[in-house]
């Protein structure tokens, strides 16, 4: 069956993994190596070269996670994934990959701890500032900044919405056709 035929139960049971073709195993072996063995330094040049797809060592590529990420991709409709050991890694992944030093970031005040610290004492430490606002006052697309103008401030903010970050980016892209990338910009 191709995996484009597959229903999300059966994605979840068998995308992303073939059985086994040596044992016909269906279950998704655990490999528990930390590294992996070349055919030979050309091989391994490649590797590392990123010339080549293939596991050079667990914490960059591990087969077990190879399968996980392809049936999260396939979940999710997305062109690959990436599995992280935390949801605190899977953020800071996240804000890493669109912002930058000097730039901001505006987060619901409402954040589990972890959280908060993250974006409030680490991310500072790379030049990144976390600006914090309470998605229930009508007032908190201020929190923006420069980065969203006045009137579309004021046209988000009677339509007394309580949103969160992710709804908020959504809704002022669609009323103001504002990028996300617009609204990260400098401090």
């Amino acid at each position: 069956m191709s995996e484009q035929a597959m229903k999300k139960g059966t994605v979840c049971l068998h995308g992303g993994q073939a059985p086994d073709p040596a044992t016909n195993a269906r279950a998704v072996p655990i490999y528990q190596s930390t590294s992996f063995v070349f055919n030979d330094t050309d091989h391994a040049a490649r590797l590392f070269g990123l010339q080549e797809f293939g596991n050079i060592y667990t914490r960059l590529m591990n087969p077990t996670c190879d399968v996980l990420e392809k049936r999260m991709a396939m979940l999710e409709g997305g062109s690959g994934g990436l599995a992280v050991a935390s949801g605190q890694a899977a953020e800071s992944l996240a804000i890493l990959n669109i912002a930058q030093s000097g730039q901001n970031i505006v987060s619901s005040a409402s954040l589990y701890g972890g959280t908060y610290n993250l974006f409030h004492y680490t991310f500072p430490k790379f030049g990144i500032e976390g600006r914090f606002v309470d998605q229930a006052d009508p007032g908190f697309l201020f929190g923006f900044g420069e980065g969203l103008g006045a009137d579309l401030r004021g046209e988000m903010a009677q339509e007394g919405q309580r949103l969160v970050l992710g709804e908020a980016l959504q809704v002022i892209g669609d009323v103001g056709g504002v990028q996300v990338g617009d609204l990260i910009g400098p401090r």
